[in-house]
C-alpha cells in the first residue's frame, strides 16, 4: 500500500494529504505557545468617514464572484486550503481505490486529478466553516468589531431611532454571527426589526468609534 501511495497515479493525492497533515501539526505546535496559523487577527475593514464621503447604499461585499462560488471568504484562507487539501487527497484515494476494485487498474492522473479537484472544492465550500469552528480563535473582540464596518446586517430586535439603538445581526468575514447595537445614521429615521441595513463606523465627531446603520433600499 505504501508503494502505491508513492506511485505516479497516487502522488498528487499523497502530496495533498501530506501538506494537510503538515498544516495541522504546525497549527498544534503554534497553539501550544499561544499562537495560531489558521486564525489570525482580522485586519480592519475599509472604513467610511461620513464627513468625507457618501454612504454607499449598495456596498461591495466580501466573497463575491468566483471566490464566493468556491466558498473563499467565509473562513480564513488557510482553513479553506486545509479543507481543500483534505477533500482533494481523500477523494483521489477513494477514486483510485474504486477504480482498482472495478477495473483492476488505477486512473491516470490526467483523469483523476480534475475529478478530485471538484470534490476538494466542494468539501472546502461545505465544511470549511465547520473546520474553522473547531480551531480556537485568537481574534480580539475590538479588532473583530472594527471589521464589521461597511458590512450588511439585519435589525434583529427593536426599532432603531435617535437615542434608542436596536440590535443588529451581522455576518463577519469568517462567516460568524456578530451582534451590535446601533442607531440610524439619519437622526430623523426609524429602522424597524427585519430591515436590511449597512453598518457604518464613525471616524469623526463626538461619537467617534460608534456604529450607525443605514436602511438599504429594496
Amino acid at each position: 500500500m505504501f508503494e502505491a501511495m508513492l506511485s505516479s497515479d497516487y502522488l498528487p493525492f499523497s502530496g495533498a494529504l501530506a501538506l494537510f497533515v503538515g498544516l495541522v501539526l504546525l497549527e498544534v505546535l503554534l497553539l501550544l505557545v499561544g499562537a495560531s496559523l489558521m486564525v489570525g487577527v482580522e485586519p480592519d475593514a475599509p472604513e467610511l468617514d461620513i464627513f468625507e464621503a457618501e454612504v454607499p447604499m449598495k456596498p461591495d461585499l466580501p466573497g463575491q464572484g468566483l471566490a464566493s462560488i468556491f466558498g473563499i471568504g467565509k473562513v480564513p484562507v488557510l482553513i479553506w486550503l486545509g479543507a481543500f487539501l483534505a477533500g482533494f487527497g481523500l477523494s483521489g484515494f477513494a477514486l483510485q481505490a474504486a477504480a482498482q476494485s472495478l477495473i483492476s487498474t488505477s486512473v491516470p492522473p490526467m483523469g483523476a486529478v480534475p475529478l478530485a479537484l471538484g470534490a476538494g472544492i466542494l468539501v472546502a465550500r461545505s465544511y470549511g466553516v465547520l473546520l474553522a469552528s473547531l480551531i480556537p480563535g485568537t481574534q480580539s473582540s475590538a479588532q473583530s468589531t472594527q471589521a464589521l464596518s461597511r458590512l450588511r446586517g439585519v435589525v434583529s430586535q427593536g426599532t432603531a431611532r435617535a437615542g434608542n439603538p436596536a440590535e443588529v445581526r451581522v455576518t463577519d468575514r469568517h462567516g460568524n454571527l456578530q451582534f451590535l447595537r446601533a442607531e440610524p445614521l439619519d437622526r430623523s429615521a426609524e429602522i424597524t426589526q427585519g430591515q436590511e441595513v449597512v453598518v457604518i463606523r464613525l471616524l469623526s465627531g463626538p461619537d467617534r468609534g460608534a456604529f450607525r446603520i443605514v436602511a438599504l433600499s429594496d
